[in-house]
């Protein structure tokens, strides 16, 4: 198996010089990838900043708000250095010599809050062991191994491994958190 490292959002922006730049990080993001891999591999992803929701738009299924709170809180944010998005890229199951965004994390890393806001590894790529690796860089960025983190009642039994695993403790329940009716389980700190 081809190992691709996490390539970290706010690693590329430091490349950048202007707006234009951070708009534009699909360049970026081809030209780390191919540097660690020496090989030839054409990105799947292509496109901004603002492009890569398009990859991960599916996600306003869980969360309504998806949209909104990525481009008002996360773009900004990331400009801002409150925010992190880690992406994990791994060759196409086709045999095509591409690469497709395996897995991805959004992060909220300020001196009040550590935590982990949205965490996905495509279907596709799940049982690889794309998910531990994905945490414990996650950990690595946000310096705890025990940050916040949500996880709505429809996807509790999917994140069961490593709710046990990382030894998350449940400390408090809310319904309609993020979405209307639905139960969202909080680990390791509280929300007021």
């Amino acid at each position: 198996m081809n190992e691709f490292k996490i390539i970290k959002i706010s690693d590329l922006l430091r490349y950048s010089k202007n707006e234009k730049d951070f708009k534009s990080v699909s360049n970026l993001i081809y030209k780390e990838t191919i540097k660690l891999e020496n090989k030839k591999e054409e990105l799947i992803y292509n496109g901004n900043i603002e492009d890569l929701y398009k990859t991960i738009n599916y996600l306003h299924r869980d969360y309504p708000c998806f949209e909104e709170w990525y481009f008002n809180k996360v773009v900004p944010e990331l400009k801002e250095n409150k925010r992190e998005i880690l992406l994990y890229f791994r060759p196409c199951k086709s045999g095509e010599k591409k690469l497709k965004l395996a897995a991805l994390a959004i992060l909220k890393n300020t001196n009040l809050e550590k935590k982990i806001c949205t965490f996905r590894v495509s279907e596709e790529y799940r049982g690889e062991g794309i998910a531990k690796i994905l945490f414990e860089e996650c950990f690595d960025v946000l310096g705890t191994k025990t940050p916040l983190i949500t996880i709505s009642e429809a996807r509790v039994k999917e994140f069961q491994k490593y709710i046990e695993l990382y030894n998350f403790k449940c400390v408090q329940k809310k319904r309609g958190l993020y979405v209307e009716d639905k139960m969202e389980y909080i680990y390791n700190e509280r929300i007021d």
